[in-house]
């Protein structure tokens, strides 16, 4: 299980300009989200604007420390979805996903 340790914080991987408390809070986000998210929840969550949030989330996209995954619609643009590397309950199958596939499953 990949882990964030205090050494290995997201702000090695961020460009200039970039805070590295938002990225640790958006990493937060997405961390205890415990599914997939979409840069408008995480934007929701962390407090910040969308765009914002999807400059963060591609950043640590980039550096491996969430994954990439893009939810194809009936129409329209597919809508990427974000998750923490760590967490294998949430990985979304590497078919197409739904909106059932990205939603936590109950037992």
């Amino acid at each position: 299980m990949a882990l964030l340790h205090q050494h290995d914080t997201p702000a090695a991987a961020l460009p200039k300009g970039r805070s590295s408390v938002t990225a640790q809070q958006v990493l937060a986000a997405i961390r205890d989200a415990g599914r997939p998210v979409t840069a408008v929840e995480v934007a929701d969550l962390v407090g910040v604007s969308r765009a914002t949030a999807q400059r963060y989330l591609a950043d640590l996209a980039r550096a491996g420390k969430v994954e990439l995954k893009l939810r194809y619609g009936s129409t329209g643009r597919p809508e990427p979805l974000y998750w923490w590397r760590g967490s294998a309950s949430s990985r979304v199958p590497s078919g197409g996903a739904s909106a059932e596939d990205v939603r936590p499953r109950r037992r």
